[in-house]
């Protein structure tokens, strides 16, 4: 017998379509000020500290214009904040600010959520409960889910700490890009599905 289980509700297309600016200019936005700085600048690090301003200055903007915070631009000040610390502290090394902290505590969030389910006690639905943004589908198909977001944050982190070890800074960066958003497109893909079959009534039904 399956029973229900809360699952996201989805956010809507126009907030899927709101994200996108924030996603280009936090993303493409500091790629091209660190092309544009390298060649004036002695180091990568540098280059990428000056260059990691553009998420701040954007979030600010926002907020001061808008009175409301942009979550990727908080999340990509957040990441570049802790990676220029670690930085600093490590004596200006450029790998804190291409794999910054913010990514092994995304790997180490998989990692919890697998290892829920491992235990037969899924951290997904605890989640989404507390949000807010549940719907009754089936314990199985939350499982799934829980599966699917923890593998993914996990794979993500082994991408990008592989891609920063092996390759330059500037290569680092365009790859790392192009593997981003092909990462978020599945899991936007995956995560729409979902909600669809949701709404639908075929998740409660077949998991």
């Amino acid at each position: 017998m399956i029973h229900d289980a809360p699952v996201l509700r989805g956010p809507g297309t126009s907030r899927l379509r709101a994200l996108i600016p924030s996603v280009l200019v936090n993303g493409l936005g500091s790629f091209l000020a660190y092309l544009a700085l390298r060649p004036h600048v002695g180091t990568d690090a540098v280059a990428l500290a000056l260059a990691g301003a553009v998420p701040v200055t954007w979030t600010l903007g926002r907020f001061v214009w808008r009175r409301r915070l942009d979550p990727v631009g908080v999340l990509a000040s957040a990441g570049y904040a802790s990676g220029l610390l670690v930085s600093v502290l490590t004596g200006g090394s450029s790998l804190p600010l291409k794999v910054h902290p913010l990514t092994f505590v995304e790997g180490a969030a998989g990692l919890v959520l697998m290892v829920s389910v491992a235990v037969r006690r899924p951290l997904l639905p605890v989640i989404l409960r507390r949000l807010g943004r549940v719907e009754a589908v089936s314990s199985r198909s939350l499982t799934r889910l829980t599966v699917f977001v923890g593998a993914a944050l996990l794979v993500t982190t082994a991408i990008h700490v592989a891609l920063a070890l092996t390759l330059p800074t500037a290569t680092f960066l365009v790859v790392n890009r192009f593997v981003d958003w092909a990462l978020l497109a599945v899991g936007v893909v995956r995560v729409v599905w979902y909600q669809r079959r949701a709404r639908a009534g075929g998740v409660t039904r077949d998991g």
